[in-house]
Order: C-alpha cells, then sequence, then structure tokens
C-alpha cells in the first residue's frame, strides 16, 4: 500500500510538472507584436508501444526561450497505432506536444492498464511528422535547460542531449535520426534503438512505477546530461538483464499483425545490455586466449565471434599497454582467431586487443589483454644439501615443451664465474657423466635453463647447493663424565661402503698431546686402549672417515669425557647433627665402580690432623670401636673416598659434621601461677625448659615416682587433677616434672607445691548463717536449702563454685550484695564447663526480702530460677513481692521464672547478659522486667499466658525475642536492637502476642510475627546491604504510628497477613510513618480486615508502593507516592487493576509533596 501511495504521488507530480508548463505565461517578456502567424501540418506517432485511438493529443505553442505563448491545440489519435494530426496557424516554430492515453505494453503484449503521458519539445517545419516517444520525454527537460541556462540554438541542444541519453544505454550511433523522428514500425537502427530503449524502461513495473522511473531519470540527466543516481542506473542495468527479447519481439509483431499492419520489426536485440557488462549486444565480444603466463613464443590468439554480419577485424599486438611499439598487427580478419608470425622474446610481457570492422566503422572491444612469455618452468629436484657422492647424478623435472632441449652448469660459486661443468643440448632431465670428480668438503652450485625449438633459451632456475662430505658419522660415547679408565669409544657407522676410520684421543682439544692415534680401523667401536686413564682428567677424541679412494673425510667435532670414579654420597650421621652417640656407626651410598672406601674424621672442616683415619673399607659402613672425646659442643667433620680395584681413589665426597651433646635440658614446674592457696584440686602448670636441642619431651608426675603418667610432648602449659585429694578441703599438692631433649638426655626432676584450702557447703542452713570473705571459695557439693526465717547472708568478693548439678534453694532470705569491685561469683566447680543446675531457686516465699546486686553467674542452665510449678503440680506456698537483681553478670548462664499464676515478680537492674536464655515459661509464669541492661548474644522467650517480658532502655544486638503461645506479650521502650529477630515460637499457634514496640531503634532486625497484633509506635527500623531476609516485619494485625521502615532495595517492607490469633478478620492501621526503599512497601495477603493508610510517605519501592492480594479493597488516602502523576503512581500499586480477584487501593486523594510530620516524634 505504501509503495502504491508513492507512486500515484509520484505520478501526480510528474503530471503536474509537465502540465504546469502548459499554463504559464511569462509575465516578464516585454509585449511584442506577435509575428505573423504560418499554417503547419503537425502530425506523427505517440509511440511507448503505439497509444491505443482516441489518446488526448495537446499542442502549445512555444516562444522562443520555450516558455508557453498560450496558445494551445488539442487532438487525439486516430488509430491504434498512435497516429495524430492537426493543421493550424501557429506564430512561433516551437512547440510541445504532449499525449496522454493508454499504450500497447511490448513486454507484456497487452494494452497498459492506466494512462501514460509523453511529451516532445519540437521546431516546426514543413512536411515533417513529429513522433512522440519515450526519447522525446527523456531529453525535454535537457533540451530546455542547455536553450535557456546554456544559450544553446535549438538544433545543437537537441542534438547533445540525445548524444547524452544514447550513452546511458551504451549506444554510440553517430548517425541515427531525430528522435522526434524514430519510429518503431520502421525497420532500421534508429527504430531498433527507439524499441530497446523503450522495452528496458518499461521491465516489468506497472504504468504508474514507469511514470516514476522516468520522472526521476528526466531530473538526473537536466543539468549535466548524465545520471548520477546509482539506483536509477541499477534499475536500468536489471531490467536489460531480464528482459525477454524473443518473447518481445513476438508480441510486438502480433500486436502490429492483429491492427492488420505488415510491419518488419527492426534489430532492437543488439542494443540491449543483457548480461549487464556496460555493452550493448551488438558489440559484447570477448578475448580469450591467450592470458597470463604462456609457455608459447608463437601463440595462436582467439576470441569469440561478433554478432555482426559479415564481421570482419582487425588484430594488434604491442610490448606496450599503449600500443605504440607494434609487434604485429593484421586487418580485415575474418576468422576470430590468428597464430602470429613472429617469434616473441622470453620472460617479455605482451599486450594484445582486436577492433570490430562494421561498414567501415571500428569499436573497440573488451579493452586489451596481456600475457608473458615464460619457458623456464622446469624444478631441479637433486642433489641438494650434503652428499657423499664425488660424482653424482643431476636431476631435474621435464619441460612441458615440445622438442626442448637443456643447458646445465656446475659451478663452485653462486655467480657461476668459475664453472666447473658446462653442458648444452641435453635431450634429457637427468645428467650423469661429469668430467671429473669431485672435492670432498668443497660446496657446488648448479642450474638448467630450457631451450625451446626455436633455439630460444629460458630463464636459469634458481641454483641448487650441495657439497659433497662422505664423513656423516656420529659419535656416541663415551662423552660427559665417565667412571672407567678403559672405555669402549663407539661411533655410528658411515653410509658409504667400503670405508676405514681414523681415530685420535687426547687430553687438550687442539689434540697437540695426542694419548692415542689409530689408522684404518675397519670398526666403528675401539676397545684397545694402550694404557688406562687417569681419574680427575678430561679427554677429546675424534674420527675421520677414509673411503675406497683413500680420500679422507672431515674431523668429527670431538666428544668430551672426564673420569671420574664418582665421589660417595653420605647417608649418617645426617650433616649437622646433634647426637649423644660416641661411638657412632658412619654410613654411605655405594659408588658403582669402588672396590673398597676410606674414612677420614677430624675436628678441622679441611679434615686435616685426621683423628681418625680408615682405609679398605669394604662395606658401605664403619662402627668405631674407640669412643670420641667426650667433651660437650665438640664438632666432628667426615668424609669418604672411594678407591677403585687398581688403587685409584676417586672423588672425596662432601664434608659433613656432626656435634656431641649429652648435657640433659634444665627446667621449672610453677603451679597456678606460683599461688600460695588453691580451692580446686585441680591446678594449672606452667612449665619451662631449655636446652642446646630442643626439648623434645616431658613428664609430668605427681607423686615423684614417675610411673603415674607417660612422656609427652613438651608444652609450656598443661593441666593435672590431684583426684586423690578430691573429698579433701585441705591438703599440700606437688607437681613433678622431667624433660627429655631430642638426643635423648633426661634431665633430673623439678617441682612446685601449693595448699589446697576450701568450704565445703550441702545441707539445710535453718538459722542465720554468713559467708564470709576470708573462707572464700565455698564449695557446693551437696543441696543447699535456706529454709523459710533464715538468711543467708554472702560477703562481698565471695566465690560460690557448684559441684554437679548441686544447687541453692532459698525458702528464706537470701541478702548477696557484693560491689562494683568485689563482686560475689557464682561459677561451677570446673572452669568455663556449663552445668545443668539452678544456682539460686526461690520457692515460697516473700522475694521482696532478698537483696542480690553485683553479682556474676555463669556457666549454668539457669542462674536464678523463680518458682518451679506446673498446671498439676502447684506449691502449697507460692513466692509473693519482687526479685530486684542490680548490676548482675550472666554469661551462658539463664534466668527462668516458672511459678503458677503468682503475684511476684523479677526485675533485672543494669544486668549484661550475654549468651543467655532469659525465659517465662509456660503457662502462667511471673513476668520479667529487664532496665537499663546490654543484652548480647541471647534469647528473651516469654511464653506466659497475659503476662510476658518488658525491657526499657536496654541495647540488644545479635540476640532474638521470642513469644510463645496464648497472649505471651513482648514489650520494647526507648531501646535499641541490632541485628536479630522477633518472632513466634516455632510450631505453636496462634501466637497472639501482642508486641508492643515504642520509641525503640532497630538496625536489620526480623519481626515474624504473622498471627501476633502489633502495636509499633515512634520507632525507627532500618535495614542494610547485611540484611537478607525476605520481610522485614510481618504481623498479622495492629497499628503502625509515627515509625519510619529503610529498606536496602528488596524484600518487604511491612507484609500484613490479616490474622489477629484464631481470627483472619485482623485490621492494620499506618499513620504518619515512612515506607521508603524496598522492592514492595506494603503487602497485603489474607485476611478479611480492613487495611488504611494515611498521611504517610510511601516512595522509592523498586516494585510495588503497595501491593494488595485481599479480596477487598483498601484505603491509601492523603500519602505521599514519590510523585504526582496517577499514572506512575498506578505503575507502583498492585491491586484489582492488575488481577480481578484482588480488591482495589483507593488512593483517590493523594499529597504532592512529603507528608510532614512522619517518623518519631
Amino acid at each position: 500500500m505504501y509503495r502504491r501511495r508513492i507512486i500515484r504521488v509520484a505520478f501526480a507530480i510528474f503530471i503536474i510538472f509537465y502540465l504546469s508548463s502548459c499554463s504559464s505565461v511569462d509575465s516578464t517578456d516585454t509585449p511584442i507584436a506577435p509575428p505573423e502567424a504560418t499554417t503547419y501540418d503537425v502530425s506523427g506517432c505517440i509511440q511507448k508501444g503505439p497509444f491505443i485511438s482516441g489518446s488526448r493529443v495537446t499542442i502549445q505553442e512555444l516562444k522562443k526561450n520555450l516558455t508557453p505563448t498560450g496558445k494551445v491545440y488539442e487532438t487525439s489519435t486516430n488509430d491504434d497505432f498512435g497516429s495524430f494530426e492537426l493543421s493550424n496557424n501557429f506564430n512561433s516554430k516551437f512547440v510541445e506536444i504532449i499525449t496522454n492515453g493508454f499504450y500497447f505494453n511490448e513486454v507484456t503484449g497487452s494494452l497498459s492498464t492506466a494512462n501514460l503521458t509523453l511529451r516532445t519539445l519540437s521546431k516546426l517545419s514543413v512536411n515533417k511528422n513529429f513522433n512522440v516517444n519515450i526519447l522525446t520525454t527523456l531529453s525535454r527537460e535537457r533540451i530546455e535547460y542547455l536553450v535557456v541556462k546554456q544559450e544553446m540554438l535549438f538544433e545543437d541542444a537537441e542534438l547533445q542531449a540525445e548524444t547524452e541519453i544514447l550513452s546511458l544505454f551504451h549506444i554510440q550511433e553517430s548517425e541515427t535520426l531525430r528522435f522526434n523522428e524514430m519510429d518503431i514500425s520502421e525497420d532500421n537502427e534508429s527504430s531498433a534503438i527507439l524499441l530497446a530503449i523503450s522495452v528496458i524502461l518499461q521491465g516489468d513495473i506497472s504504468v504508474p512505477e514507469l511514470s516514476e522511473f522516468i520522472a526521476k531519470l528526466i531530473l538526473d540527466l537536466k543539468e549535466d546530461g548524465v545520471v548520477n543516481n546509482s539506483d536509477l542506473l541499477d534499475q536500468i542495468r536489471n531490467n536489460s538483464i531480464h528482459l525477454n527479447l524473443p518473447n518481445i519481439r513476438t508480441n510486438t509483431a502480433s500486436r502490429y499483425s492483429s491492427l492488420g499492419l505488415v510491419v518488419n520489426i527492426p534489430n532492437f536485440e543488439n542494443y540491449v545490455d543483457s548480461d549487464g557488462d556496460g555493452k550493448i549486444n551488438k558489440f559484447d565480444y570477448t578475448l580469450l586466449s591467450p592470458i597470463n603466463t604462456i609457455n608459447n613464443t608463437m601463440p595462436r590468439f582467439d576470441w569469440t565471434d561478433s554478432n555482426l554480419p559479415d564481421a570482419k577485424y582487425h588484430f594488434q599486438v604491442a610490448s606496450d599497454s599503449n600500443f605504440k611499439t607494434i609487434i604485429d598487427e593484421r586487418n580485415n580478419l575474418t576468422d576470430s582467431e590468428y597464430t602470429i608470425l613472429e617469434t616473441l622474446d622470453n620472460n617479455a610481457t605482451y599486450y594484445w586487443r582486436v577492433f570490430v570492422q562494421d561498414n567501415g566503422n571500428e569499436y573497440i572491444w573488451d579493452g586489451y589483454k596481456t600475457f608473458t612469455v615464460d619457458l623456464g618452468i622446469i624444478s631441479l629436484i637433486n642433489p641438494i644439501g650434503e652428499i657423499v657422492n664425488t660424482k653424482p647424478v643431476l636431476d631435474w623435472s621435464d619441460c612441458e615443451l615440445r622438442d626442448a632441449t637443456y643447458h646445465l652448469q656446475l659451478a663452485s660459486d653462486d655467480s657461476f664465474t668459475n664453472i666447473v661443468e658446462d653442458v648444452y643440448d641435453l635431450s634429457s632431465s637427468t645428467y650423469s657423466s661429469l668430467s671429473s670428480t669431485l672435492n670432498t668438503s668443497d660446496t657446488y652450485y648448479w642450474r638448467v635453463s630450457v631451450v625451446d625449438e626455436n633455439r630460444i633459451e629460458g630463464n636459469w632456475t634458481e641454483p641448487y647447493i650441495f657439497t659433497v662430505d662422505f664423513g656423516i658419522i656420529s659419535l656416541l660415547n663415551p662423552s660427559g663424565v665417565i667412571i672407567n679408565t678403559k672405555p669402549d669409544l663407539d661411533w655410528s657407522d658411515s653410509d658409504l661402503s667400503n670405508v676405514t676410520y681414523n681415530f685420535q684421543l687426547s687430553t687438550d682439544d687442539s689434540f697437540t698431546n695426542i694419548v692415542e692415534d689409530v689408522y684404518d680401523l675397519s670398526s666403528s667401536t675401539y676397545s684397545s686402549l694402550s694404557s688406562a686413564l687417569n681419574t680427575s682428567d678430561t679427554y677429546y677424541w675424534r674420527v675421520s672417515v677414509v673411503d675406497e679412494n683413500r680420500i679422507e673425510g672431515n674431523w668429527t667435532e670431538p666428544y668430551i669425557f672426564t673420569v671420574d670414579l664418582n665421589s660417595v654420597t653420605l647417608n649418617s650421621p645426617t650433616n649437622m647433627l646433634y647426637t649423644n652417640e660416641m661411638t657412632p656407626t658412619f654410613k654411605w651410598e655405594a659408588s658403582p665402580n669402588a672396590a673398597s672406601y676410606n674414612l677420614i674424621i677430624s675436628t678441622s672442616s679441611n679434615l686435616s690432623n685426621p683423628l681418625v683415619e680408615v682405609t679398605e673399607i669394604n662395606e658401605i659402613f664403619f662402627s668405631l670401636n674407640t669412643p670420641l672425646d667426650s667433651t660437650d659442643s665438640t664438632n666432628y667433620f667426615w668424609a669418604v673416598t672411594p678407591v677403585d680395584a687398581n688403587g685409584v681413589s676417586g672423588t672425596l665426597s662432601d664434608t659433613w659434621s656432626f656435634i656431641l651433646d649429652t648435657t640433659p635440658p634444665t627446667g621449672s614446674i610453677l603451679i597456678n601461677n606460683g599461688e600460695e592457696n588453691t580451692s580446686n584440686e585441680t591446678v594449672q602448670l606452667t612449665i619451662s625448659a631449655t636446652d642446646t636441642n630442643s626439648v623434645l619431651q616431658m613428664y609430668i608426675s605427681k607423686d615423684g615416682s614417675f610411673t603415674d603418667g607417660v612422656w609427652e610432648d613438651y608444652s609450656t602449659s598443661s593441666q593435672i587433677a590431684f583426684t586423690d585429694n578430691a573429698s579433701e578441703e585441705n591438703a599440700t599438692l606437688i607437681a613433678y616434672a622431667k624433660f627429655k631433649d631430642t638426643l635423648g638426655n633426661i634431665s633430673s626432676a623439678f617441682s612446685d607445691e601449693i595448699q589446697l584450702s576450701r568450704n565445703f557447703k550441702s545441707g539445710v542452713i535453718s538459722s542465720d548463717e554468713t559467708w564470709h570473705k576470708a573462707d572464700s571459695p565455698f564449695i557446693i557439693n551437696g543441696d543447699v536449702g535456706v529454709a523459710s526465717g533464715a538468711t543467708l547472708t554472702i560477703e562481698p568478693s565471695v566465690t560460690i563454685k557448684y559441684v554437679g548439678s548441686h544447687g541453692i534453694l532459698i525458702k528464706g532470705t537470701l541478702i548477696a550484695n557484693g560491689t562494683i569491685v568485689d563482686k560475689i561469683v557464682f561459677t561451677t566447680y570446673i572452669p568455663e564447663v556449663l552445668v545443668n543446675l539452678s544456682m539460686l531457686k526461690f520457692e515460697g516465699t516473700n522475694l521482696s526480702n532478698s537483696q542480690l546486686s553485683n553479682i556474676k553467674m555463669e556457666y549454668a542452665k539457669e542462674a536464678i530460677r523463680v518458682g518451679d510449678e506446673s498446671e498439676l503440680i502447684q506449691a502449697p506456698i507460692k513466692n509473693n513481692g519482687t526479685l530486684t537483681v542490680t548490676n548482675i553478670d550472666l554469661l551462658n548462664a539463664g534466668v527462668t521464672t516458672d511459678g503458677y499464676s503468682t503475684s511476684a515478680k523479677l526485675v533485672l537492674n543494669n544486668a549484661t547478659i550475654d549468651s543467655s536464655l532469659v525465659l517465662g515459661t509456660y503457662p502462667r509464669s511471673e513476668p520479667i522486667e529487664i532496665n537499663n541492661s546490654v543484652i548480647t548474644n541471647s534469647t528473651v522467650k516469654s511464653d506466659s499466658y497475659n503476662k510476658g517480658i518488658d525491657i526499657y532502655n536496654s541495647n540488644l544486638s545479635n540476640s532474638h525475642l521470642i513469644i510463645g503461645c496464648c497472649n505471651a506479650t513482648i514489650h520494647l521502650e526507648k531501646s535499641t536492637f541490632s541485628t536479630g529477630t522477633i518472632r513466634e515460637e516455632l510450631n505453636v499457634t496462634p501466637v497472639n502476642g501482642p508486641i508492643e514496640i515504642i520509641d525503640c531503634e532497630l538496625v536489620n532486625v526480623s519481626i515474624d510475627l504473622s498471627s501476633a497484633t502489633a502495636t509499633i509506635s515512634d520507632s525507627i527500623f532500618t535495614y542494610n546491604n547485611y540484611f537478607s531476609g525476605a520481610n522485614r516485619i510481618r504481623i498479622g494485625a495492629g497499628t503502625m504510628n509515627y515509625s519510619r521502615v529503610v529498606g536496602n532495595g528488596v524484600g518487604v517492607g511491612v507484609a500484613i497477613t490479616g490474622n489477629a490469633g484464631y481470627n483472619t478478620n485482623g485490621s492494620f492501621i499506618i499513620t504518619y510513618s515512612d515506607i521508603i526503599q524496598n522492592s514492595i512497601g506494603v503487602s497485603l495477603k489474607g485476611g478479611s480486615g480492613s487495611f488504611s493508610s494515611t498521611n504517610s510517605n510511601i516512595y522509592q519501592n523498586t516494585l510495588y508502593n503497595i501491593e494488595n492480594k485481599k479480596a477487598n479493597n483498601v484505603t491509601a488516602t492523603n500519602s505521599y507516592w514519590g510523585t504526582i502523576l496517577t499514572s506512575e503512581i498506578d505503575v507502583l500499586l498492585y491491586d484489582g487493576n492488575d488481577n480481578l480477584s484482588y480488591g482495589i487501593v483507593d488512593y483517590s486523594t493523594y499529597l504532592s509533596t512529603l507528608q510532614a510530620g512522619t517518623g518519631p516524634r
């Protein structure tokens, strides 16, 4: 459709462009008297193919400058041949004939489906027809441009325009009719040209497309007479290639025949470029051969036949591309081949061309071809490189030329000035008749040229180079270091037959000090050295080949070897060893050619003044019989020499050393860093030992017999338990130690002692009792009870240690007030071992009477336990009052309330809670209050009906707040919490809560209480890139007021489930809060309860600000969404507009700026 619109527009422009000139008036001309009118008969034919009868013809009179005079005449074609005629008076000889109508399409063989407009500019004359056709239409604008712009005469402009247009179609005819005289029904060359161009432009395109094509060509030709648009040129070329010329001829003939006319169709095919090579068919011929490189000095030249009848050819061959130096030339050739009579030169390049001659005219055809004559296309084969034959056979490849001979040269230099052999007229490509034997070690160069049957010699081949050397043998062994003083000498066999060898052995590389010189060896092995070689000397040997003519070849490159019996490798004592062995055994590796060994021991590193020197040792070890000097730190050096069967000593081995050390380590042992007393039968040992060599082991003994332990790896600290004293309150504890160094030297015993002093406590305290600092520590080795009415007072700085699971049960009163400096410590008997016990348990007492402050409690499952009841087993007397604990440090020690519906309470003030559990036990235990405390790596769990745990003004980190079943609560106020969770107890439903978070700041703390009701007020929740949970806050129902949730770009900021305990109708209200920088700001899923968000800022959430997957509509009014464009707000809301199963988010009133006053007040 788009293409059809373009064609219609182009066609309309074309018509308007041309017809506009029909009615224009030159208003700038000065009025002059009209010339005298003359009557002219204007007639002709309208031809594309022929226009049909009734086609409109308009004739408008033109001034000399080719502008209309205003006179217009109308007529029409009067037959289907396109004929028209008009007789009238004209004041000017210049007219434009414009026609519009249907025409016969020679390509399709049918009438056109639309009107086509053609025109011509003509100069009137008597008795002349004025035809209108494609060519007159193409030339019209160009003629006008030349006349008006370049002031050319009309006749000259017409001739130039027509010449230029014919060139566009590669037509160079010099004698043709004017375009308005051409008639496709005439049998002449001009008519053939008109018909050819008509069908080329028509191609297989429609009438509108043809009109557009013609219009573009006219505009491109107008100013320079050349078509510059490559697309137009390509269309002409493609149309020419795809024309079916026989069908066009048949279609045209059939048309005239149907009109009752007998017409000879002109040879329009000659003027079509059917192969697109830029030459019309009339002159489209090709030079064939010769081209490139040839080996014929009198070649035959071939080209394709011309299609012109009775064509003759003009042939030229030259030595230059400008054809100034003609080698051969022939005219009026009737055949498309020619063999020259002149012999061409080898290695010369030639150029040739052919002209077609037609009626005295010559048309250059296909430019020229070039070729080079080269007779020397042969390859040398051998010899090349090193050869062993002094009269070799020389071979090369056969030449392809007929009756060729060869010229061979052999020289001793690469410039061939020193010729050894020069042979002509060789008929074979092999030469085996050298006149003399070649010299060994000399280098020779040889080459061959080809001589053709005309005695023309080609190029020399590139020379091959060879050297005669029949001494190509390789030495095999010996080389390097050998151990044989009379070795066999081996080399490779020569490839020559009937050869002998000369052998030389020398102590220098110039072979002036000959050790052995042997001639005429028939074997490639020599094993008869006249004398044994010296160890450590270096020898050189070489071999030459002597051929059957007694000509000696070159000496081989010498091999070099050294006789060495090999030094031995020492094994033990290892080098630089410390030893306490005074009669050591010396060991070494065997030497392959040694018959015996010599051993040297000295206190000097150069082995001078040996202490021991042993010869003719037949083994690879030797043990001293006499002890070495016992002086410690003496450094002994030793080495071994191999000796062969002839008594020749080899190379001395490396010198190794060892040091004698018989001194044991010294050391000390210290119990509990030197303290005088201990309350624990297990003590800490600090150990120290030194030795010349490193201390390897130690032996710790409790009784000094050194039979009660084992040797163990040396360590600077250890622990020992005096289990035999476990039941004693007082005893003296002694520890002993011995040390062993790496040589096995053992020290004497070292010892230290400490007094065991302690107080064991167990049983019931029925009257007031005080545990004094002076009696500390107190060991709880049995259950201790403080009876009702009794008071236990513990002084500052007292330590209470618990053995096993024994604890202290308080039914009376406990007064345990330490100080900041002297805290009271409750710990386990075995340090840092967690024990399953309750250190302090309160039952059936008024908690308000007891006092606990400045205490430290560690490594117990329960440091403090208030109550021990269940619903089925309840105490007859319940706790009451409040137990207040101030300045308590809890480390791996829990705090538990476990009464049942009592009025008691536990308060922790200024507590430091680390790695501990604070627990309000299910189902109805006492409430817990924590104030001004630090809670780290701990868990706070509220699991009591309608009661809970309150935390005020505290700092929490890496911890977990857990809510259990059935209205258990946690209240967090004026506190900070970093990294942790607030969640429901696993596998417990429902967790109602409530959870209350008031005036707090939480960082990276996830809240997951899907059924709980939350009260969140004046708090900040921040999540950075270290937080990876899916939800930040996940709540069932509740409110969020004056708070802020700042995410990290992923996950959900606030997820509302709509659950409220067992109910699913929980509602949630957000006011004056900020929820920003999440993936989803608020996510609503499930439940039938309502949701509303007002006066809040919910924005910068990347996926949705609110995701409503509830069935009911929700309200989110008077809020700021980060934009004032409803289209952008909608994109960031997911609701019923996205899925019909969900309700709508109503934001009908929204803020254009941030809501002020949000966040904590």
